[in-house]
């Protein structure tokens, strides 16, 4: 794995928050040169749109998650997290047919059915 591609730098962003380091609100940012360096990468993209939605900003996250799947239409991680943000924006229904396209697109994740 090449630690310094652009995969890995958008994992550093969800690290930020994870470690809890008190960096959260540069986790989107750091995500920002992995993008610079793939423009069209849905997982530094969607992995961006995911930092947004656990620092509460659920329209950017929207917009993110939605770009990664206008790039990737069978990204089953991008969907599950498209869901998960409508759900808390209390769109329901829309967050419903998110996570039905994310278990279709990818049954045997046991995490999508609960």
């Amino acid at each position: 794995m090449d630690l310094g591609g652009p995969r890995y730098l958008g994992l550093t962003a969800i690290q930020d928050i994870v470690a809890g380091d008190g960096t959260v609100r540069g986790g989107a940012r750091r995500s920002q040169p992995g993008i610079d360096l793939n423009p069209e990468y849905a997982f530094v993209i969607g992995t961006r749109g995911q930092t947004y939605r656990l620092l509460g900003r659920f329209e950017e996250a929207l917009a993110d998650l939605s770009h990664a799947i206008d790039l990737d239409s069978e990204y089953d991680w991008a969907f599950a997290q498209h869901g998960e943000n409508y759900r808390r924006m209390g769109r329901h229904e829309e967050a419903l047919a998110d996570l039905r396209c994310a278990i279709e697109l990818k049954p045997s994740d046991r995490g999508l059915h609960a």
